[in-house]
């Protein structure tokens, strides 16, 4: 969750404007490192823009991606993936 973070914080310096209005956050999960740059490759083909962490304690692994805010018919693009909830 913490790399969602540093992911995240990245794309808002990128695409949010300064006075903007806040976007809903939706974190979902990917299993490992190929899965997480397959995620990359399909937001790309998408047209999504993205920032990408590399964990510097990791060696430089990639650990999460965060996009822009998404509407319409680009939000179809996450479908497939899960998303993180709460257990109790």
């Amino acid at each position: 969750m913490v790399q969602a973070c540093h992911a995240s914080l990245e794309a808002a310096r990128t695409f949010l404007p300064v006075s903007g209005e806040h976007p809903f956050v939706i974190v979902c999960g990917v299993r490992d490192e190929p899965r997480l740059f397959r995620c990359l490759d399909r937001l790309e083909a998408a047209g999504v823009r993205y920032r990408a962490f590399y964990e510097p304690d990791l060696e430089g692994q990639l650990t999460a991606l965060a996009t822009e805010p998404i509407y319409g018919s680009k939000r179809k693009v996450f479908q497939d993936y899960q998303l993180l909830t709460v257990r109790s």
